[in-house]
């Protein structure tokens, strides 16, 4: 549990103004230390969702823990992609794992050459009109 009273929450509050969020990057490491520990096994992997924070110093702390990417939209790929994740399917760091593709989305899996969790035979369709012939998930 976080303490907060150990922090000056005024002071930062007066500093970088209101509202603001505060992580503190030692129980973050230490959070993504124990995930990694949880699949220490040969060919398993931890995956990170975006979903939960896509702070760009909360993805270096993530992929310097060795943790891999869940990212639902191709801005989450791109983004993870920027903070220092490998594109490519081999090995699959990064994965987009959308129902339907929108926006960037098939632009990005193309792009970057991810793997790309599919939820219906109309993405595998719109991957193979757009050319993909890696592997998907």
């Amino acid at each position: 549990m976080l303490e907060l009273a150990r922090y000056p929450l005024a002071r930062l509050a007066e500093r970088v103004g209101t509202p603001f969020y505060l992580y503190d990057a030692a129980v973050l490491r230490d959070r993504v230390t124990r995930l990694a520990r949880l699949v220490d096994l040969p060919g398993a992997a931890c995956r990170y969702s975006m979903k939960a924070n896509s702070a760009r110093r909360v993805l270096e702390t993530v992929r310097r823990g060795g943790l891999w990417i869940d990212a639902a939209s191709g801005n989450e790929a791109v983004r993870a992609i920027r903070a220092g994740f490998p594109g490519g399917a081999d090995p699959p760091v990064v994965m987009l794992a959308t129902d339907v593709f929108r926006d960037n989305a098939l632009e990005a899996a193309l792009e970057h050459r991810l793997l790309v969790s599919v939820g219906s035979p109309g993405m595998v369709r719109a991957m193979a009109d757009a050319g993909a012939a890696g592997p998907i998930g």
